[in-house]
């Protein structure tokens, strides 16, 4: 009898320790997943989008199939490639992939804000440019028939804007 109880108080301390790694290993990988989670946030607010990337990357190591991460992780992903597409001149394919950007449910708010703000500039962009491609084809009109003051005034309103 007295070896049954013994057994029994051993296996119950046994129990009591990998109960409480266990917590304790979870309570770690909360904290670990939070700080990259928030770190990420920072990051966006900055501005800094390759090191939000990472660090949304880093909070999806310790919580793989979180949708939040998952979910900020693919838009700013998704931004990232818009800033590119601008830069690449592919105005269109840009406002499509701001669109998405968008789209993405369970995202931030912020780079949600900030992909509008891309679509309206493209629009306005798409727009201006195709008056500004007027100007210039009257200014060079004009400078072919030595109109220089009214080819400058054109010019003038490209560069103006």
């Amino acid at each position: 009898m007295k070896r049954w109880i013994w057994w029994s108080i051993v296996g119950v301390i046994v129990a009591v320790c990998f109960i409480g790694f266990g917590l304790t290993k979870k309570v770690e990988t909360d904290k670990i997943y939070q700080n990259a989670f928030d770190s990420g946030q920072s990051y966006l607010n900055d501005g800094n989008y390759r090191d939000a990337k990472i660090a949304f990357q880093d909070a999806l190591k310790k919580r793989p199939n979180d949708q939040k991460a998952t979910a900020h992780l693919k838009q700013v992903t998704l931004y990232e490639q818009g800033l590119a597409q601008i830069d690449q001149r592919a105005y269109t394919k840009a406002k499509a992939t701001f669109n998405k950007t968008e789209q993405v449910k369970d995202g931030s708010p912020l780079l949600n804000k900030r992909a509008i703000e891309k679509q309206v500039e493209l629009k306005e962009v798409s727009v201006q440019r195709a008056n500004f491609a007027k100007a210039y084809k009257k200014a060079a009109s004009l400078t072919k028939n030595y109109e220089y003051t009214s080819s400058n005034t054109q010019l003038a309103v490209i560069l103006g804007y």
